[in-house]
Order: C-alpha cells, then structure tokens, then sequence
C-alpha cells in the first residue's frame, strides 16, 4: 500500500526565488526577536521538497490501482494545455469559511499557505474536475472533497495555538515586491513516504500536461533519498 497523492511542483526558479524570501524572513524575525525554525519553537517552515500544489488526495492505494491512476492522468494531461500559475499573498489557514463548510469549529489557523489567485484556482479546478471523473471512471477508490478548491501550497507550520502573525505579514510584505509566476508543464504522481524526521514527498512517474504519446516515453531510473522518476513522457513544445 502506498499513500498517494497528485500535484505539481515547482521549478527550480521559482524554489530559489522563495528561499531567499525565506532567508531575509528568518533574518529579520532575529532581529525582531522572533521565533525561527529551531527545536521548540512556535512553528516550523516546510522544506522546498515539501512545497507543491496537491490535486487530488488519494489516500493508500495498493500496487494494482497504480496502472488506472497512471491512465487517468495521461487522459487528464492529454485535454489540457499547460497553464501559468501565479501566486498572489500568504494567508492564516486553513480558511475560517473551509472549516464551516466542513462542519468543524472555527479553531485558530495552524498554518500559512502561499495561496493562487483566483483565476489560476479556477484553471486547476477545471483540470481537478476531469481528473476527478477520469479517476472514478477507470475504478480508483478515493475520497472526492467537493469543498471549493483553492490552490495553495503549504509554507509554515504552527507547533501551538500561538500564531506567529508577524512572519505571516512579513512574508505578505515580501510576496507583493516578488511576482511569483510560473509555467505547469506537469501532473506528478506522488508518495507520502514516512521517515524517523517526518513526512518525506517523492515523485513517481512524471506526466506531461500537454500532448502524451506513451510509445514515445522513456524509463529512467534514479536513486536518492528524496525521490524517483520511474518514467518520463515527452511534452509538446510552445
């Protein structure tokens, strides 16, 4: 069983790009005697290979429901372009109004996201949706969440109930002198693997968002700790 889940991942730009906004954060909350990313402190900030834009959360899923999941995805990408995804602010999360629509209490946000603007939200729900269909279709049991979608990826973790508002402003701060902007050209199938330090994001098979002839895919295999590409599938260039 491996537990699965779908998004797209950032370019190495971009990555770069947020590190260093990351840096000059870490550095100022020093000097304003905040709390940083030590043992024991307030909240942590998710490493870059953490950071990506989840689709559709699959849960565990044995070995056999890999071949349909693979399937519905190169019918996914086959009917959609890529598409520029832009960043627009950092926000408290999860939103007051997704815990309502949950039915849950409205507890204090225990996160900061770097959310999407709408219309890039938008775009990725028409893709969600297909791929949604296209996995019930082809068999994969999985739970759909009909909530609105709003496409974010998850930068900080709170450790406590105390919220650190400070780094939430200074990143919102950062973010409006820094376009944050770029091209999905991908849908990657991912595993949650577990390790002694936490959760540890490693990418399967990588699919093109774009025309996807599988004859013409080639195996390759790496080694590493943080992930593997088991095969790629060539996209169509602009």
């Amino acid at each position: 069983m491996k537990r699965l889940f779908i998004a797209i991942n950032l370019p190495k730009d971009i990555k770069r790009r947020l590190t260093r906004i990351i840096t000059q954060i870490n550095a100022d909350s020093i000097s304003e005697n905040l709390r940083t990313n030590q043992r024991g402190s307030a909240f942590r900030w998710l490493p870059p290979e953490n950071w990506h834009l989840t689709l559709d959360f699959l849960g565990y899923q044995p070995d056999e429901a890999i071949g349909p999941i693979l399937k519905s995805l190169k019918e996914t990408v086959s009917n959609f372009n890529a598409l520029e995804i832009n960043f627009e602010k950092a926000i408290l999360a999860p939103p007051a109004s997704a815990k309502a629509m949950a039915g849950k209490p409205n507890k204090p946000a225990r996160m900061i996201w770097l959310a999407c603007t709408r219309e890039t939200s938008k775009n990725l729900s028409k893709i969600k949706n297909y791929l949604d269909d296209s996995l019930v279709k082809n068999g994969v049991r999985f739970k759909i969440d009909n909530r609105k979608f709003n496409a974010h990826l998850t930068l900080v973790r709170f450790r406590s109930p105390l919220i650190n508002v400070g780094i939430c402003e200074n990143l919102r701060e950062n973010l409006r002198e820094s376009a944050l902007a770029f091209y999905a050209r991908s849908l990657d199938l991912m595993e949650s693997c577990l390790n002694p330090f936490g959760k540890l994001r490693s990418s399967t098979p990588r699919l093109r968002l774009e025309e996807i002839d599988a004859e013409q895919g080639r195996s390759i295999k790496r080694t590493g700790a943080e992930y593997e590409i088991l095969s790629s599938l060539p996209f169509l260039d602009f």
